[in-house]
């Protein structure tokens, strides 16, 4: 009886043990594999890219963003922090991938393509969130031919960028804008530079634009001035014709691969790196550069040199602005006389110069929005709520930001003001 029990016994043991292994076993496949899943692939040596134009390029890249990354956490352990270092993660992200979308992927401008520059999540350099962007890369040596459908677009702006040979900034060379109402039958915009240029506008008379030397990039901005989506216009851009000559010029175009004239793939992406390290190191210039004159629309003493990668000027549009560093319980009021403008809006950006998403208030007004008392406007900035019947644009508790005036085709207009405005003194002040 007592070894018949033991065989059970030691059967017994022998299945609690077996559960167990499988248990452990699969415990362990599942951790080696949670920790397989999330381990951090240490950084190769340096060398692995020095023999290889292409290999070079790309590792470059990723050192940018890598050193992005290291002064925004550096950044947001300092005084200056204005941005937890994850949403500033966020944002070099997002302009990385405009950056590998608008230079890598779409770069080559014997096959241009316009890239949506604020599509789906994307926001840099001064978002508009009444406006669309496109840009594509162009080259004088050859002409394009632009087709566009306005869709219901109020307004459609196209603008030549080359390169100030003495700033190194970005400037707009040639532009036109046509408007919904006066646009008639016409499909189409031809860029060609120089003779080529005069002999298209003497056989088509209207909507042509020139190509100096040095351009490289075309920016085409809608507008739908009563803030709903603007969502069927369309844009295309195509190469109609070539010189059949090479600029030396040019160094957006060169080398050339042995396929042909086709931008190589390293200097794709040593544009995509140039892009992203100019937009981003700017942008950080120009939120230093006002931030000394805080709280007032007052120039900045001083222009970095790191401006060079961030603006692009848009003829048509006048701006003014300047930096908030607000209390919780303070305003920036602004004062100015409504602008005689097809459009016009004021937005408040962070210091990367995207535009707000509050959850509670708004954070860009346009013209149509703002009340006017005896044609002049006056909008408090602030976290909280101001007096009733006040224009407001809401923070959303951000203590530090940039405030951003459009004024779009306009006819009259004055610079407005600005000044910050106490709690114990809200009252007295919107009485005046």
């Amino acid at each position: 009886m007592n070894s018949r029990w033991q065989i059970r016994g030691s059967s017994l043991l022998r299945v609690v043990i077996g559960i167990a292994l499988l248990t452990l076993v699969s415990y362990a496949s599942y951790q080696a594999g949670r920790f397989s899943g999330s381990t951090v692939i240490s950084a190769p040596d340096d060398a692995w890219a020095m023999d290889d134009a292409a290999s070079e390029a790309f590792q470059n890249l990723l050192t940018s963003v890598d050193f992005a990354g290291s002064e925004a956490y550096s950044l947001s352990q300092s005084s200056e922090a204005t941005l937890p270092h994850d949403e500033t993660y966020q944002y070099l992200l997002e302009l990385l991938a405009a950056s590998i979308e608008m230079q890598l992927s779409k770069g080559d401008p014997l096959e241009p393509t316009f890239t949506d520059w604020m599509g789906d999540y994307r926001k840099f350099l001064g978002d508009s969130p009444d406006a669309r962007y496109f840009t594509a890369p162009i080259d004088s040596d050859y002409d394009y031919e632009l087709t566009f459908d306005m869709g219901d677009a109020d307004y459609l702006g196209v603008v030549i960028y080359d390169t100030n040979p003495l700033t190194g900034w970005n400037r707009a060379t040639d532009s036109l804008h046509v408007l919904a109402k006066k646009v008639g039958n016409a499909k189409g915009i031809r860029l060609a530079s120089g003779n080529r240029h005069e002999q298209a506008e003497s056989e088509t008379g209207s909507f042509e634009l020139q190509l100096s030397e040095t351009a490289h990039t075309v920016m085409v901005r809608t507008y739908r001035f009563d803030g709903s989506a603007e969502e069927n216009s369309h844009i295309s851009i195509a190469v109609s014709s070539s010189t059949g000559s090479e600029s030396e010029n040019i160094s957006q175009t060169q080398p050339h691969t042995s396929a042909g004239d086709a931008l190589s793939v390293e200097t794709r992406l040593t544009n995509t790196s140039r892009f992203f390290n100019e937009t981003w190191l700017g942008s950080r210039a120009l939120a230093r550069a006002i931030g000394t004159t805080a709280n007032s629309f007052e120039r900045p003493a001083e222009v970095s040199p790191d401006f060079v990668g961030i603006f692009y000027p848009t003829p048509d549009n006048s701006y003014h602005g300047g930096a908030f560093d607000l209390a919780p319980d303070e305003h920036l009021v602004i004062e100015g006389k409504g602008p005689e403008a097809a459009f016009w809006s004021v937005t408040l950006q962070n210091h990367w110069m995207q535009s707000l998403a509050p959850s509670t208030g708004k954070a860009s007004l346009r013209g149509d929005e703002i009340v006017l008392r005896d044609g002049r406007y006056r909008i408090w900035i602030g976290a909280l709520p101001p007096p009733e019947g006040e224009n407001w644009l809401s923070t959303g508790g951000l203590q530090q930001g940039l405030v951003a005036i459009r004024y779009l085709l306009a006819t009259a207009e004055e610079a407005p003001s600005a000044r910050l405005v106490q709690a114990a003194d809200l009252m007295n002040e919107a009485i005046r």
